[in-house]
């Protein structure tokens, strides 16, 4: 059992709209879901595996969507936030993961190797597949995807996702078209764009864009237009998640060695940066709904 001094040191005071927030934290060398509830109650939500990271909200903030490896390979589980019941959604024998809701809680986009060799090392080669109401996956993308770059985010009305593509030299962001498997351009510049977000509301997308001195977090309208950074400096930021009103980002950052991980948040109107949670490689921060 962890400590509740171990609580007080892992989870910052304050936090966007004081609403519940999910996130990953390594603990004795083992990877747990948290939750801290608005009241600051923290709670190991995976305490008998620790294999488990990756974990997205159901828009209606009564279960979660995450990863794990407690069966070797990276399988998709949903869990009931109220009776922490596991319930197996994709479960093949090769990797499925990077799985996040459609707007309505109706159908999960998510990335898969099956039909596909490991490499030795670096990313994995998939497709991005949709599922629906328990059905088989239906593959999505007609050209073959790499592990680290989507599906990162669905549009506001549900009809595409965000993946990211290499594009001359670097990196872009490009709409894929659910319904036909058709991928759009987002934005045409030099600067290099993954991890793309839309915010819930607002015409926004925040992504990554890695610079020679490190991965900085961005901000542009959806049409991609107007990008501006959002937080940079030493070391590597990722974003993960916007808040539910859209005002600040959750991001990962490591330092320039990688040795550890904090969770942290930008403000999207003025770029100050706040540590949510500084111990245990806290990483991959993302806000309840409201109940």
């Amino acid at each position: 059992m962890l400590s509740f001094a171990f609580f007080l040191l892992l989870v910052a005071d304050w936090q966007p709209d004081q609403a519940a927030l999910i996130f990953t934290a390594t603990v004795q060398g083992k990877n747990h879901l948290f939750l801290r509830s608005a009241s600051g109650e923290v709670t190991n939500l995976t305490p008998e595996s620790g294999k488990e990271n990756w974990a997205h909200p159901h828009p209606n903030g009564q279960s979660i969507l995450f990863q794990s490896q407690r069966d070797g390979s990276y399988d998709l589980f949903q869990m009931s936030l109220s009776d922490r019941h596991w319930i197996p959604l994709a479960t093949h024998t090769r990797h499925d993961g990077l799985a996040i809701w459609h707007p309505n809680g109706t159908q999960i986009a998510f990335f898969s190797a099956r039909d596909f060799e490991y490499p030795p090392q670096g990313p994995i080669p998939g497709h991005v597949y949709l599922l629906t109401n328990g059905e088989n996956p239906k593959q999505i993308t007609q050209t073959r995807l790499e592990s680290t770059l989507g599906p990162s985010s669905w549009s506001p009305d549900g009809k595409s996702l965000l993946i990211s593509r290499s594009s001359g030299n670097h990196l872009e962001l490009f709409q894929l078209n659910i319904a036909n498997g058709q991928e759009k351009l987002v934005s045409a510049s030099e600067i290099s764009k993954s991890s793309g977000l839309y915010a819930h509301q607002q015409p926004y997308i925040a992504f990554s864009s890695e610079q020679d001195t490190g991965a900085e977090v961005w901000v542009m309208d959806t049409q991609g237009q107007n990008a501006r950074v959002l937080a940079k400096g030493e070391g590597h930021y990722y974003p993960y998640a916007w808040s539910p009103n859209d005002e600040w980002v959750s991001m990962t950052w490591y330092p320039s060695d990688w040795n550890h991980a904090e969770l942290q948040c930008v403000h999207v109107a003025t770029g100050k940066i706040v540590v949510l949670i500084q111990e245990n490689n806290a990483r991959e921060g993302n806000w309840l709904a409201q109940p």
